[in-house]
């Protein structure tokens, strides 16, 4: 039997915990082992990464120069990476989807959030390169275009946990209204991103009370203040920020209160390694090792309601061990083992 002692991310704070390892059971107990253990750095149960792109792997996997500018590169409806995605060979997106959940699989993430453009085609796409993979999807459907049309709607939620849209921006402000109605009367998760490089109405965007908000980079304190008062929490993607030349005051986010967690991004740019977002984020020294596991592990869990979000999860499923310098996993458990145990 392998024993592991290390700190356990849980919903009442870090505390010491320890792993007991045989053959596929695995048992997590609390305190400190009664045996000696070999030591780790983190236990964390429910590695998740809360904002990815994962349909635009296959841009990365050709090695296209990619320009430095959001709206050149990702802007609907005409951006470089919508254009390639409409001309793409399905066969071609869902394979990179398939390369990229694997680099998920074995950072130890059980849980990706996927905002899947291409409405029912490209969400269709997503579920067959999940099919077999035993990470879990929550799945932020979209239209095909920037237009409502109800039995697009009604389809798109009926096989996704919700809406994920570009901006306010670049919708028509009747069509997105009416996409955010339906979203919230079929009881689903409404998600957007929000002043990524220019600041937006953040009163407007609040107006449709949505359940999460990516990115917030170019909005000031007053809108960091409306979206606490509002209760909505924020993703963070530290290495699109890099890419793109974005400046963003962490200090302004922790200061702020706003629940907060982090995504990979555009698979397009780097692999999605949500771990690789927390070394990015603990470079800036501004979060404590121990918050920014929080936002990769409890803090999504909660938010996002994933138990009840994605059918037979459940976070104790899938557990990780990682090593305190490097955050490097020492142990993975499979993400649908029903051998493991909770304390």
């Amino acid at each position: 039997m392998r024993l592991i002692q290390g700190d356990l991310i849980a919903d009442s704070g870090v505390r010491p915990a320890y792993l007991e390892i045989e053959e596929r059971t695995v048992r997590l107990h609390e305190g400190t082992s009664p045996q000696a253990a070999e030591k780790a750095g983190f236990i964390i149960t429910g590695l998740v990464n809360a904002h990815t792109h994962l349909g635009d792997a296959f841009i990365r996997h050709r090695g296209i120069e990619l320009p430095h500018d959001v709206k050149a590169l990702v802007g609907p409806p005409d951006g470089l990476k919508h254009r390639l995605l409409r001309s793409a060979p399905p066969e071609e997106i869902i394979a990179s989807m398939r390369r990229a959940l694997h680099t998920i699989e074995v950072s130890g993430t059980g849980v990706f959030c996927d905002f899947r453009e291409g409405g029912l085609p490209g969400l269709e796409q997503l579920q067959a390169a999940t099919a077999s993979s035993p990470v879990h999807p929550l799945i932020f459907s979209r239209p095909q275009r920037l237009t409502y049309k109800a039995r697009e709607v009604t389809a798109l939620l009926q096989l996704s946990q919700g809406i994920g849209v570009s901006s306010i921006t670049d919708w028509p402000a009747r069509s997105l209204d009416h996409l955010v109605a339906h979203t919230k009367k079929a009881r689903k998760l409404f998600a957007l991103h929000v002043s990524e490089t220019k600041r937006e109405d953040m009163g407007r965007v609040l107006s449709l009370e949505p359940d999460v908000l990516i990115h917030c980079t170019a909005a000031t304190p007053a809108d960091l203040k409306m979206v606490y008062d509002a209760g909505v929490p924020v993703v963070l993607c530290p290495r699109s920020y890099q890419f793109f030349g974005i400046t963003v005051d962490y200090k302004a986010f922790k200061d702020s209160g706003i629940p907060l967690m982090l995504g990979s991004d555009n698979a397009m740019l780097q692999s999605p390694n949500v771990l690789d977002d927390v070394r990015t984020l603990q470079a800036a020294g501004v979060f404590s090792t121990e918050s920014l596991l929080e936002m990769v592990t409890v803090t999504p869990r909660k938010v996002l309601r994933i138990p009840d979000r994605i059918q037979g999860l459940n976070p104790m499923e899938h557990i990780v061990v990682l090593e305190k310098q490097s955050l490097n996993p020492l142990f993975i458990s499979p993400s649908q083992n029903p051998g493991v145990e909770g304390p």
